[in-house]
């Protein structure tokens, strides 16, 4: 359960930086 709950945040926080990566690259394209 505890490993669970690691796995769940580092896929949450791969997640975000991926969406703020995403956003960046939209900024600098528009």
């Amino acid at each position: 359960l505890f490993s669970y709950a690691i796995l769940g945040f580092a896929f949450s926080e791969a997640t975000g930086l991926f969406a703020l990566m995403m956003a960046f690259l939209l900024l600098y394209v528009v």
